[in-house]
């Protein structure tokens, strides 16, 4: 198979941009027998009735990369080139009458822009065009692999964050204690690991001090000394905590467990 296309005994390379063909300035000087640089100058000096896009497309080299030199056929060091589609050809070459520049444009037209893909002329053509085939369909099944696997993917995410969303606003009363700290620990995790429990159960005793007026503190230094005065226990006075304080006041349980909720679904550990 070839990407060379004859037009009047000389071979133009057959050059494509957003799924048309094109040709360059020189290529239309080429054919025509033109100095070159003529189909340029005309371009310019009627460059407003062309439509970008439509009847050209100026393209740059840091857009296209190499093909800008190797596929069109720019100078490496031109910053811009243009590419003329079939309706900007004829535009150009409108005012050619020459007999050749008729052939030339008949030529163009039906065997260039507007011809159809080539049949095979022989069996190497065929084999070839069959393993092209083969081989599109291969990256065509594998990409429908891909996305499989990535839709698999994030169906399970999809599910755990579900999941974890339900095990947000499920929070039992009766076990607050434990829930309330699973998630606390969940939440250290999304900051960087439980070294940051401390800090997380330290901000969720504020905002229960701010939100219900719980005055942790005050609550727990009585609560040590009422448990010190029946038990007559130093250790156990010790152990008394701000959970503890939360536990015997069910506003207070109500109100800390929708904060530790709403923390989770702040910090992503919902």
């Amino acid at each position: 198979m070839t990407n060379l296309v004859k037009i009047k005994n000389q071979d133009l390379q057959v050059k494509e941009f957003n799924g048309q063909r094109i040709i360059t300035f020189k290529d239309i000087d080429n054919l025509h027998e033109r100095v070159d640089g003529t189909s340029r100058k005309n371009f310019s000096n009627n460059k407003k009735h062309f439509i970008d896009g439509l009847d050209y497309f100026e393209i740059k080299k840091s857009e296209v990369g190499e093909e800008f030199s190797s596929t069109f056929g720019f100078d490496k060091f031109a910053p811009i080139g243009f590419l003329i589609t079939e309706s900007g050809y004829l535009m150009l070459v409108k005012s050619l009458t020459d007999d050749l520049a008729w052939q030339v444009q008949r030529e163009l037209v039906n065997n260039y822009f507007r011809a159809k893909e080539a049949k095979p002329s022989c069996i190497e053509d065929l084999i070839i065009m069959q393993a092209q085939a083969l081989k599109d369909l291969r990256e065509q099944l594998n990409q429908a692999n891909n996305n499989a696997l990535d839709a698999k993917a994030g169906v399970e995410k999809t599910k755990q964050e579900i999941q974890s969303m339900r095990d947000v606003y499920t929070l039992n009363p009766n076990s607050w204690r434990s829930d309330t700290t699973k998630l606390i620990n969940a939440i250290a995790q999304k900051l960087g690991g439980f070294d940051h429990i401390r800090d997380v159960r330290e901000e969720s005793y504020k905002l229960l001090d701010e939100r219900a007026g719980a005055r942790l503190g005050i609550r727990l230094s009585n609560m040590k000394k009422n448990v010190l005065a029946e038990t007559g226990s130093i250790s156990k006075s010790k152990k008394v905590t701000k959970l503890d304080v939360i536990g015997v006041d069910k506003r207070l349980i109500e109100v800390y467990c929708l904060i530790v909720k709403e923390m989770a679904i702040k910090y992503g550990a919902a």
